[in-house]
């Protein structure tokens, strides 16, 4: 039914992104960009990105989730906004943006809410019916959609995961209720596709026989969508949550301690 295969581009250009990363973070930093050598834990978090990056776009995973499967479709979706994204924020070292810092459109889109309600109202607008099926249809239309979804992504998290001085991260309080907000956003689109007594999206999940294959129909296929993506974007975001909740007890009552 289904072959496993990588497309070359996507394998290119995560191979090439992986290589040129671990040669300005393990090879030489110091002298490269003045600054100290890089953890191990971020190297593996930015190249289980990468990893993340190569299992949603260059497999065949892609494939099946633009012509089979809505719910392998979400399943891409979560794992770029989710899992990719953050995994390079956290290997990111400050020396590789801050060239960012000085667009006023980057510090607008990551200064507190801006990039949650954005990220927000552009991907639950995606996944209007209209709009979704458009995306399956164009290609050119599908890849603005992706691009859009991880430059909101990286805005998303950025308050989270900062990796820049200039622009630092919420304090543990602020960031636990950001990340209430950013569940709370992601909730309609999800919950609406569980309840859902009829299939949104004709094109092209009504007609595929790969989706029968599996003994799913569009109706079903398309609750299991809603429910990877509820248990995804909760697991994320509660992990973060988590970790939020600890600095935040670590904090508690220490003389001095200010919100941001």
């Amino acid at each position: 039914m289904w072959t496993w295969r990588l497309d070359p581009l996507v394998t290119v250009t995560a191979v090439v992104g992986t290589g040129c990363y671990l040669l300005l973070t393990i090879r030489s930093p110091a002298r490269l960009v003045g600054t100290r050598r890089v953890s191990v834990w971020k190297i593996l978090a930015f190249c289980s990105g990468m990893a993340v990056y190569l299992l949603a776009f260059g497999s065949r995973l892609d494939q099946v989730a633009d012509t089979a499967s809505f719910a392998v479709h979400m399943l891409q979706h979560m794992l770029e906004v989710v899992v990719m994204v953050p995994l390079w924020l956290v290997g990111t070292e400050p020396w590789m943006v801050r060239p960012l810092a000085r667009w006023r459109v980057f510090a607008v889109m990551t200064d507190r809410f801006a990039g949650l309600v954005g990220f927000g109202v552009i991907f639950n607008l995606f996944h209007w019916p209209w709009l979704y099926d458009l995306t399956l249809r164009s290609e050119p239309f599908h890849f603005v959609e992706h691009l859009l979804f991880f430059v909101l992504a990286v805005c998303l998290w950025w308050p989270v995961l900062s990796p820049l001085p200039e622009y630092p991260g919420l304090s543990p309080g602020w960031r636990m209720l950001y990340l209430v907000s950013a569940m709370n956003l992601m909730m309609p689109v999800s919950v609406y596709l569980l309840i859902s007594r009829v299939p949104w999206y004709a094109y092209p999940y009504l007609h595929d026989p790969d989706l029968a294959a599996l003994g799913l129909t569009p109706l079903a296929d398309q609750q299991w969508g809603g429910l990877i993506m509820l248990v995804m974007s909760g697991l994320a975001f509660a992990t973060a949550f988590s970790w939020s909740y600890g600095q935040f007890d670590e904090t508690a009552g220490e003389p001095g301690t200010t919100s941001q």
